[in-house]
């Protein structure tokens, strides 16, 4: 099976408004295509929507809220049908056609996004017409889960055990030279086809546990490793630690079982990654993924299976070594921000300004790692940092532009200052919706530092500024780290860039002189194409280059 990312996108005009738009024929031929047995709705995640056309009938049938929708930080809409005809005329193209434009007019704005994935899900267990009437056709609409005050809470305790507060964490022999973990080097982790729960139901189907008559049980969690290529194939089965007993080869054989997976990116193309699953199993008989070490984008954390895993016989972490920032850094789901920073050490006079909200806690250990690897040279260069976070967990309804709250600033007084302003900013206040208080958090730290001439914002891809309007106040080159730039660039930011005579950076590109473009010229992006019309950006439609 073929897979293809939405990775670029056209902007044309509507007849109604001025906007742009992904054409409905554009998004048929570059959608992620997979194929499923069926679709099992798990209407306990509260962060799907699912929007339901019949079968074999592009009309939608079930209300679609705008309201909350425009308020969701949307990553992926799937698109799912069952692949059963009952003639070889019928045309399954068009109906996805028309199911897009029937979506389409419902609520346009989901297609002017750049950052959305698009995925097709056929059903393929379907026989019959009458059938086809119990599984699930329409719309699956995937967006990130809003911040808690809880959640932020557990999160600066991750960090404090990530960066060896409590702990120490794992040996550079265990970590660096087996090479069993380096996921982070790519862009982004392989997949199971359906995610986590269609993943635990091929565990439940494919372990028996307990065994009928048995009187052998384990508990605890079994530690698997295995190659996924960039076809989505698995090889290479291993046990890191087993269980010794027969339960050990019915967790390879479940794994050897599994279908294609959907491959690694880096740099936009399929490669190949190894990828560590562990496996939890329960006194009661229930055996599924262990959630708190596996999270979505997440890739594995083996520190902490370290510390929750009682069972093994290991050196007692007391006695290891603290770890590294350069060892850590291989846990990340990413290692963009370290990239960024390794590769920029130019910039003097500096206000940091990181936005700490829900979107970016798996970045923020990159931040603080960063800085405590790097203190002694890059400290000098840091006058002022800011930490935004929207408000404090203020209603949405209550924000207002430039007075929204929650901004934190302090002069950079070295490493752990810095980390002590985070944790206070993070457990504060998550966020809430998809925009963020980027300019006002900007504007406050500089009226403190007028010897800070340079500004290095650090911000979430998928979130907007909600105070753009306030750029003209600032007047200093903004220097942005975008995170999560797997699906194209959000073109605000590199209009905040031009405006400010400042740069834009990935993890693989810097883009800089963005303010000596004129109306016409175009960049390439990370194999993605932008021009300039008006004085703004738009993405435009070219193949992403091999």
């Amino acid at each position: 099976m073929n897979y293809f990312f939405i990775s670029v996108f056209i902007f044309v005009l509507s007849e109604q408004m001025f906007a742009f738009t992904i054409p409905s024929s554009f998004i048929i031929e570059n959608a992620h295509q997979q194929f499923i047995p069926q679709l099992v709705q798990d209407k306990k995640n509260g962060n799907k929507i699912y929007i339901q056309t019949p079968f074999a009938s592009p009309v939608i049938i079930s209300s679609v809220n705008k309201d909350i929708l425009k308020k969701k930080t949307i990553t992926q809409i799937e698109l799912v049908y069952t692949t059963y005809k009952l003639s070889e005329k019928f045309n399954q193209t068009e109906l996805n056609y028309n199911r897009l434009e029937k979506l389409r007019k419902a609520a346009p704005f989901l297609f002017t996004e750049n950052t959305i994935e698009w995925v097709f899900t056929a059903q393929t267990a379907c026989v019959s017409p009458a059938d086809g009437k119990n599984y699930f056709h329409g719309f699956v609409i995937h967006f990130r889960s809003e911040a808690t005050l809880e959640e932020a809470k557990r999160e600066v305790e991750y960090l404090e055990r990530l960066l060896g507060e409590k702990t120490s964490q794992v040996t550079e022999d265990v970590f660096v030279k087996q090479g069993k973990f380096k996921m982070a080097h790519v862009d982004m982790l392989a997949e199971f086809n359906g995610g986590k729960t269609a993943l635990n139901n091929h565990i439940k189907e494919n372990i028996n546990y307990p065994e009928k008559n048995s009187n052998t049980r384990i508990k605890g969690i079994i530690l698997t490793s295995f190659t996924v290529n960039e076809n989505g194939k698995i090889s290479d089965v291993q046990l890191v630690n087993g269980s010794n007993t027969h339960y050990d080869s019915v967790v390879v054989e479940m794994i050897k079982k599994m279908p294609l997976w959907k491959p690694a990116l880096l740099n936009g193309r399929n490669t190949s990654s190894t990828f560590v699953l562990p496996l939890k199993f329960y006194e009661s008989g229930k055996v599924e993924v262990a959630q708190s070490l596996l999270k979505e984008n997440d890739g594995f954390d083996y520190a902490e299976y370290l510390m929750l895993n009682q069972g093994l016989t290991m050196v007692p972490i007391k006695e290891t070594p603290v770890i590294t920032a350069k060892e850590v850094k291989l846990t990340l789901p990413d290692s963009s921000v370290f990239r960024i920073l390794e590769r920029n050490t130019e910039w003097n006079h500096l206000l940091v300004a990181v936005d700490v909200t829900g979107s970016m806690y798996p970045y923020l250990a990159q931040v603080l790692l960063w800085y405590k690897e790097n203190e002694k040279p890059f400290s000098p260069k840091v006058k002022m940092v800011a930490f935004f976070n929207d408000g404090d967990n203020k209603p949405d309804r209550e924000k207002k532009t430039g007075n929204v709250g929650g901004v934190y600033t302090g002069n950079y007084l070295g490493y752990e200052t810095l980390k002590n302003n985070m944790k206070f900013a993070m457990a504060h206040g998550g966020g809430g919706d998809r925009e963020e208080n980027n300019i006002e958090a900007i504007l406050n730290a500089t009226a403190k530092c007028p010897d800070c001439t340079n500004i290095l914002m650090i911000a979430d891809n998928f979130a907007t500024p909600r105070d753009l309007s306030l750029t003209n106040q600032v007047i200093h080159p903004v220097h942005i780290l975008l995170c999560g730039t797997h699906f194209g660039i959000n073109t605000h930011y590199l209009n905040l860039a031009r405006a400010t005579k400042g740069s834009v950076h990935t993890a693989n590109q810097d883009i800089v002189n963005l303010h000596k473009l004129a109306n016409g010229d175009e960049i390439e992006i990370e194999g993605m194409y932008y021009i300039l019309q008006q004085n703004k950006f738009e993405q435009v439609l070219k193949k992403r280059n091999p």
